[in-house]
């Protein structure tokens, strides 16, 4: 399924804090709808990091439930809340990650979803003939290689800029970076996944 909505950022990049502000005078729609575009951004960011579902949609409930408790206390500053957002779910996806190295076992790759609000997460395509799914599959464990290549940071903002949706400044409040050093490291990801490819290309071709 491919992705046909605006990210979080896309409409406006404030919209996740006006709904705050909203919640917090009282409105039930308001925060229905906040909760909503926070566990939707949060499963599509723990399936691009390798999350089981399960795993996915019990960190966005986690995630969910951390953003109840604040908005009360929320005071705007300037801040984005999806800085908030995702500094919760890289800390509890962190310790997750090492809960599961404890138990000697990793959690199973999880299809990316495109599209949360209308149905529910997929990990192949109904339409795909087994051909069509091979090369999709083939497709993402590639991407999957050269990502794992990339400096820990640099990967985290190409995912929250790109799967994500986070606007530049939203990216650097939940990384604790400026918009400058986010569009440098984006840049520089960008530019290391381009020179890894071929090389990527030509090792799977000696293989085959």
């Amino acid at each position: 399924m491919r992705r046909t909505g605006a990210g979080p950022s896309e409409e406006n990049p404030d919209a996740l804090n006006l709904l705050v502000g909203r919640a917090k005078i009282g409105d039930v729609g308001a925060l229905d709808e906040l909760l909503r575009e926070v566990r939707r951004a949060v499963v599509r960011y723990g399936s691009a990091q390798r999350m089981s579902r399960d795993d996915a949609e019990d960190l966005a409930q986690e995630v969910c439930l951390a953003v109840v408790k604040i908005v009360p206390e929320w005071r705007e500053t300037g801040r984005s809340m999806w800085g908030f957002v995702f500094t919760v779910a890289r800390n509890k996806l962190a310790d997750g990650v090492r809960r599961q190295v404890r138990q000697g076992a990793m959690a199973r790759p999880m299809g990316i979803d495109e599209d949360y609000n209308r149905g529910a997460l997929e990990v192949a395509d109904a339409d795909l003939g087994p051909e069509d799914r091979a090369i999709d599959s083939d497709s993402t464990k590639r991407m999957e290689r050269l990502l794992s290549q990339l400096p820990a940071t640099q990967r985290e903002v190409l995912l929250l800029r790109t799967v994500v949706g986070l606007s530049g400044k939203e990216t650097a409040d939940a990384l604790g970076l400026s918009p400058g050093s986010v569009h440098v490291l984006q840049h520089r990801a960008i530019a290391k996944l381009r020179g890894l490819y071929p090389q990527h290309a030509d090792a799977e071709g000696v293989q085959r």
